[in-house]
């Protein structure tokens, strides 16, 4: 549940004049205000104090002023929200973005289902602003989800809150994972750390459709969020009831969404705008337009081996070959013989010295591979905490299933404010699907490294503390993974 930090009604941030508070996210707080200079409203985007203390969160508030600046050069774009201005005013940093009148579509969504055809209209003007952020600025949103699309009381589409963008620089952009979004929209890849591409945005622009046309999530929010991952990652979405359409053109919507929520990136829509296209031609025609097929490389042919011919020599001069043949090394041997004979009786006898014993030495400089235990019983020393002293918090090792409901708790107790935990752990059978989350996810970042597919590290940080449950999970249906926790730290992050 996000939490009001800040009361600035009646209060001036430079040029700007609060007049009322909207709603609190996350990170910041959202105020109706008034530009003193051009007379006009906007909505002034304010980070939380609490957020205000830490150098990266208020890097990533910088950042989101400027990419949404970065996407109307050199002309506006008429979908992404813009930036009026940006600053710092006695501690506060803020964000001034025009005032829109309408609603988001999540509010317009708990009416109902859109019309079909409203629905291609919305998505197709979200597939424009994508792909404008996607092709000619290469960047990510990763944060595609109704309440971030705003429709506007003249037919306007605009989508917002670019927080969370990042730049894609190649296929994958993540060198660890990390797991930041809202799960109902996350792509597999994206939950299990496997990189962050455009096709991540286009898989939530998907479900976003899905929702549209039905009402409700595909995967709803039931509290549960490692089972909301857990059918992003392996359950297809429940059937899609599209009405309002013609069942041919119902059938035609089914198979374009389908193909846009496939698991495999490389299965989806190449780009929001091909989706969105198909989409439209599936309400308005029936036509079924399926993503481009990928070339597949065809196996370079092989010459046959060049055979060259080989001349035979003829039984005559075969003969006359291996006659003068012997004859030469019969000539070197009484050669070798009589030479032998004479230098012989000079020599003395020597000893030769003793040959080394020879020595092999191996240095193992990695971590064995092998899971199997140590052929010893010795008992194996509890884990290690280092750094600052540990809050009142409990770890435990234990077993994960890969089925729904197979999480399993890591660990559980109440941390302190601004607090950073890490976790080294021992998997067995090796896995590398195995994730993490953490509850409450608000206000919290995961982060794991994977050091080959036998141990992963996974360190979180709170900045409110109070209670928090780090869970486990294993993606690989039907395997089960032991894990063994092999040190904890904790630090202070002030």
């Amino acid at each position: 549940m996000t939490t009001r930090e800040t009361h600035l009604e009646s209060y001036a941030l430079d040029q700007y004049e609060v007049l009322a508070y909207i709603a609190a996210g996350g990170f910041a707080e959202v105020y109706r205000a008034k530009d003193m200079r051009s007379g006009e409203e906007v909505a002034l985007k304010v980070l939380k104090p609490t957020e205000a203390q830490k150098p990266d969160a208020v890097k990533r508030f910088n950042d989101e002023a400027l990419h949404t600046s970065l996407f109307h050069q050199p002309q506006r774009h008429p979908h992404l929200i813009e930036v009026k201005g940006r600053g710092e005013c006695n501690g506060y940093h803020y964000i001034a973005m025009p005032y829109l009148r309408g609603e988001t579509l999540e509010q317009r969504l708990k009416r109902g289902a859109l019309p079909p055809a409203e629905v291609a209209r919305v998505i197709s003007a979200v597939a424009n602003a994508l792909d404008h952020a996607h092709v000619k600025h290469r960047r990510v949103h990763r944060d595609v989800k109704p309440s971030n699309i705003f429709l506007t009381a003249d037919g306007g589409v605009i989508l917002m809150d670019f927080g969370l963008v990042r730049e894609q620089k190649g296929l994958d952009i993540t060198a660890t994972m990390t797991i930041i979004g809202t799960p109902q929209y996350m792509s597999p890849e994206q939950i299990k750390g496997k990189g962050i591409s455009f096709k991540c945005d286009t898989y939530a622009l998907a479900h976003v459709t899905y929702e549209a046309l039905c009402g409700k999530p595909a995967f709803p929010n039931t509290g549960d969020q490692f089972g909301v991952m857990w059918a992003q990652v392996n359950s297809p979405p429940p059937p899609l009831n599209v009405v309002g359409l013609s069942p041919d053109r119902a059938a035609a919507v089914k198979a374009v969404v389908s193909y846009a929520l496939e698991k495999d990136p490389a299965s989806r829509y190449d780009t929001a705008g091909q989706f969105a296209m198909a989409l439209s031609d599936s309400i308005n025609s029936g036509r079924v337009t399926q993503p481009p097929l990928k070339p597949v490389p065809r196996p370079v042919p092989v010459p046959p081996p060049q055979h060259q011919a080989i001349q035979r020599t003829p039984p005559q001069e075969q003969s006359l070959f291996y006659g003068a043949l012997l004859v030469g090394l019969a000539a070197l041997f009484v050669l070798g013989t009589m030479a032998w004979l004479a230098t012989s009786a000079d020599r003395s006898p020597t000893v030769s010295p003793p040959r080394p014993t020879a020595v092999s030495v191996v240095v193992n400089t990695r971590e064995p591979e092998s899971t199997s235990e140590p052929a010893t019983d010795a008992p194996v020393p509890p884990p290690e905490a280092v750094g600052d002293p540990a809050p009142p918090v409990s770890f435990k090792s234990g077993t994960v299933e890969g089925k729904v409901g197979g999480g399993a708790t890591l660990l559980h107790g109440q941390m302190e404010p601004d607090t950073s935990v890490s976790v080294t752990m021992r998997l067995s059978p090796c896995n590398d699907e195995v994730t993490f989350f953490v509850k409450p996810m608000q206000g919290a970042v995961v982060n794991s490294v994977h050091e080959g597919a036998c141990r992963a590290v996974v360190s979180f940080s709170t900045a409110e503390g109070g209670p928090v449950t780090l869970s486990i999970a294993n993606t690989d249906v039907g395997s089960r993974v032991d894990y063994e926790i092999e040190a904890v730290g904790f630090r202070s992050l002030q």
